[in-house]
């Protein structure tokens, strides 16, 4: 894989911010199977993260049921999986290795 690659997949898998770029290499006509695969991943992550996210903050606020601080933290916990997952695809990167996860990238693949 070429540095330039390289260099743009590390930016794609910054937390949050890494969709952009990770959207910006699948419009792109000329770019590989490979950088295209982790892309997807990396939007397919996101979007989970913000479900996630958007549906435990919208719980916290609205639940009598469960505590507010119990789903606060679970949030906590998933915001924090999601950054760690993305630092381990990132040092995976660093050991070319191939990135990949479970179930993850079963579904990428039927991203655009």
């Amino acid at each position: 894989m070429k540095p330039a690659t390289r260099l743009w997949l590390y930016l794609a898998l910054i937390p949050v911010f890494g969709v952009l770029p990770a959207i910006w290499t699948i419009r792109q006509s000329q770019v590989n199977s490979e950088p295209r695969k982790i892309s997807r991943l990396v939007i397919l992550l996101a979007l989970a993260w913000a479900v996630g996210y958007g549906a435990l903050n919208l719980g916290a606020g609205t639940t009598e049921m469960w505590p507010e601080t119990s789903l606060l933290f679970l949030n906590s916990l998933w915001t924090s999986g999601y950054f760690l997952t993305l630092f381990w695809l990132m040092t995976r990167l660093s050991r070319n290795q191939p990135l990949s996860l479970p179930f993850f990238s079963y579904f990428a693949k039927y991203l655009p």
